[in-house]
């Protein structure tokens, strides 16, 4: 759950019109809640929020009780997402790397990110956007690795055979 998430709603629905609804978090007070409506905002704790849902019968005597669990994230949270989302289209990712600058490159089998073509190999900026600088057209096959060497320079391996329409068979350095 987004660590910015501190509270939400329940809407239950039951089969049975006459039936009641409560609905308790984290061992609090139930609160009623109108069979079809929507509850009063329940704030969540960041860890596990435990959230029960009692259903009774319109008969008062015959009970459900269901539980599920939310669980909010700290922001920085280890295995929290990011905001980064590259928007690549294509069939694999095959390697990912950061240079000292910030810089992501993504290489694989795809064909764009962000919406913009890019064949195999694509540059983010530090800022998570594409770097519109950065276009070598690898083709023939897919990039399966990529390094950054200390100048700067960026390696690529892979079952390519061009790139830039330079022959390259499945090992290129680049600027």
């Amino acid at each position: 759950m987004n660590p910015d998430t501190t509270t939400f709603t329940v809407s239950p629905f039951a089969v049975e019109a006459a039936a009641t609804v409560e609905v308790r978090i984290n061992g609090g007070s139930y609160i009623s809640v109108p069979n079809g409506g929507t509850s009063a905002l329940l704030p969540l704790n960041p860890g596990s929020n435990p959230i029960e849902i009692l259903v009774t019968a319109p008969n008062r005597t015959t009970t459900r009780l269901y539980t599920l669990t939310a669980f909010r994230t700290l922001p920085g949270s280890p295995g929290e997402v990011d905001f980064l989302n590259p928007s690549v289209s294509g069939f694999t990712m095959n390697a990912t790397v950061v240079d000292p600058e910030g810089r992501t490159f993504l290489a694989g089998n795809f064909s764009s990110v962000l919406g913009t073509p890019r064949s195999h190999i694509a540059r983010l900026l530090a800022d998570s956007t594409l770097d519109p600088g950065f276009n070598p057209q690898a083709s023939g096959g897919d990039v399966l690795s990529v390094a950054v060497q200390p100048d700067g320079k960026v390696i690529l391996g892979g079952d390519f055979s061009f790139v830039n329409g330079v022959p390259r068979n499945r090992f290129v350095r680049i600027k």
